[in-house]
C-alpha cells in the first residue's frame, strides 16, 4: 500500500504487529493528500522492505476469520480518531 510519504509497503508488515496504532502511519488525512501524493510519484516506485512477523500475521488472519471486516474497520477508525484527538490535546 501507499503511505503518505510516497513509499509503498506490504500491508502485512503493519497487520502483523498486532496493535491497531501501527497502521496509523499509513493513513492519509484527506483525499487531497492522497491526490497530492499520487501527483508526486515519478520514476521507479520506492518500496520499503519492512519485516513481517509471521506469527503475528497468522494471529491477525485468525482474528479476521470470525469477524465482520466492516465492523473491524469501524472499530479501528474510532480508535484512530481517539488516538489523534489525544495527540492534539497534548
Amino acid at each position: 500500500m501507499l503511505r503518505p510519504d510516497g513509499r509503498w509497503v506490504d500491508f502485512n508488515a503493519y497487520a502483523s504487529q498486532g496493535k491497531p496504532e501501527a497502521m496509523d502511519e499509513i493513513v492519509f488525512s484527506t483525499t487531497a493528500e492522497v491526490m497530492a501524493t499520487f501527483g508526486k510519484l515519478f520514476g521507479r516506485p520506492q518500496v520499503l522492505n519492512l519485516p513481517v512477523d509471521e506469527a503475528g500475521l497468522k494471529a491477525w488472519i485468525e482474528r479476521q476469520k470470525d469477524g465482520n471486516p466492516l465492523e473491524a474497520a469501524r472499530a479501528w477508525a474510532v480508535g484512530y480518531a481517539e488516538r489523534h484527538r489525544k495527540k492534539r490535546r497534548n
